[in-house]
């Protein structure tokens, strides 16, 4: 939406382009849609990506934990914050255009038909994740056994570490080789 924005006006500045659902009605329905999308409105995709990233960080106690997940949740009230802000003020505000840009056109049908898919995709995915979650499992499942695997074995090593020699008061260790873990290779077929 920004660019089409920027392809009518020239500048992607809210002080220069501001009020705009009074010249482009089916513009502004398309951005309220998809900023609602990105600050995780319950039935669209954001909300799904939102909870899953904020649950995944609450409960992995042995690498993140509740501290990153309050963290991460500042993060997205303040995410949210600035989005409705610019909404405000840009779909909603005074209207407020460039001079030289007093006509300006609503959406083409290309346009409408470039968003449109867009817009059911994010609706889709925000009702139904199932199917595209399914399809990330196996990989994702893989790529976290790796990190575990990873992670416990330079748990193991620094635990098992003899001090090299003391210098300046330093303690300092042998350098460890590091271990590489393919997560991505193909399994054979069953």
């Amino acid at each position: 939406c920004v660019g089409m924005i920027y392809e009518r006006f020239h500048t992607r500045q809210m002080r220069d382009v501001q009020g705009l659902a009074h010249l482009m009605p089916v513009w502004s329905f398309f951005m309220v849609f998809f900023c609602l999308a990105s600050v995780g409105l319950p039935g669209l995709n954001g909300f799904i990506g939102e909870f899953l990233t904020l649950m995944g960080a609450f409960t992995a106690t042995d690498i993140l934990g509740p501290g990153y997940a309050v963290a991460a949740g500042f993060g997205l009230i303040f995410g949210a914050i600035y989005i409705l802000y610019m909404v405000g003020r840009v779909v909603f505000g005074p209207l407020k255009v460039p001079g030289e840009h007093a006509e300006v056109r609503d959406l083409g049908r290309r346009e409408i038909f470039t968003l449109a898919p867009l817009a059911i995709a994010c609706l889709w995915l925000g009702l139904y994740p199932g199917p595209v979650l399914d399809t990330l499992e196996r990989p994702i499942n893989k790529l976290t056994a790796a990190a575990r695997h990873i992670s416990s074995e330079n748990h193991d090593r620094r635990s098992r570490l003899e001090p090299a020699e003391k210098s300046n008061g330093l303690l300092m260790h042998r350098a460890q080789p590091p271990v590489v873990v393919s997560c991505c290779e193909p399994e054979p077929d069953r």
